[in-house]
């Protein structure tokens, strides 16, 4: 039997998928007004402390009459890139296809989807173009996603998320203990979003009833290279000798989109949901990681 959920609460919301990004959201989300509840798997890896209010389910056990409870889904679940699908869209799509009651769907997807425009400013209508393995798989999923609309019941959301840092996810560590020896030998510019930053966004995106619909990249006001990023570690925040360059190519294929040239554009997000950012460049997300880090790892 479904355990049946607070009728009370303005937001029941199901997070498919319950990884870095996801668990970052739910320590922002306010569980007074919302019943949240994320679906696990058994290799699940805790980024940070979890709250006890959140429930869990393992997604073998998610039906139909699971789904009927909540009127928000968050997709987090990576797509399975030689299918180009996720497993959303091949156990749910049906149900989600004919629902008959209002639900917001927020897909995270990614700025891979856009491809190689020679360092050129994209923004949510410019051609997806990527060749990656990851961009073809996000491009189809968005295609589904975006083709529920055609359900009046249906709010789709597209989330195109630039590269994510934050704690435990940047090079401060991996320079100084050294598992890190070069910077590769390139330009190539890349945005980035700080993961407090995506939770307060996604925070936004399930609150306002205002947003129907719509596509979002989510990436800060400062792209720039991995170097400039290594580079500001070292001589800023370690005071160490800056990494030297190398000309070694990533060969992995699934991450080929690193080769895929673009600037991306948040001015949509800016100026249609009035976002500011609370780390609007890395410089200040990574020093004040480092910060919290050096407090860490001197008590």
């Amino acid at each position: 039997m479904e355990k049946k959920l607070s009728t009370n609460k303005q937001n029941n919301i199901l997070l498919l998928g319950f990884g870095y990004v996801a668990q970052y959201f739910s320590n922002f989300t306010d569980l007074e007004n919302s019943n949240l509840c994320a679906s696990i798997n058994k290799t699940l890896s805790t980024h940070i402390p979890i709250s006890k209010n959140i429930s869990k389910i393992s997604y073998t056990e998610i039906t139909q009459a699971t789904l009927d409870q909540y009127d928000v889904f968050i997709i987090s679940i990576p797509p399975i890139y030689a299918l180009k699908t996720d497993v959303i869209i091949q156990d749910f799509y049906s149900y989600l296809n004919n629902r008959t009651t209002k639900y917001k769907l927020i897909y995270l997807s990614a700025t891979s989807v856009y491809g190689d425009h020679d360092n050129q400013l994209v923004n949510e209508n410019s051609t997806l173009k990527s060749n990656s393995v990851n961009g073809l798989a996000r491009i189809e999923c968005e295609k589904k996603y975006l083709a529920l609309q055609s359900n009046n019941f249906a709010n789709i959301i597209i989330l195109r998320l630039a590269a994510i840092y934050g704690p435990k996810r940047n090079n401060i560590l991996a320079i100084k203990n050294q598992r890190i020896l070069s910077n590769q030998n390139s330009n190539r510019i890349i945005s980035r979003t700080h993961v407090i930053d995506i939770a307060h966004i996604l925070n936004l995106c399930v609150k306002s009833a205002n947003i129907k619909n719509q596509i979002f990249n989510i990436c800060d006001n400062l792209s720039c290279s991995t170097k400039e990023v290594n580079d500001f570690i070292c001589g800023e925040l370690l005071k160490i000798t800056l990494l030297p360059l190398s000309d070694k190519e990533n060969s992995n294929k699934l991450f080929s989109y690193h080769m895929e040239r673009k600037i991306v554009s948040n001015n949509k997000l800016k100026e249609q949901l009035n976002y500011k950012f609370i780390y609007p460049n890395y410089k200040l997300g990574i020093t004040e990681i480092f910060h919290n880090l050096t407090k860490e790892l001197s008590e």
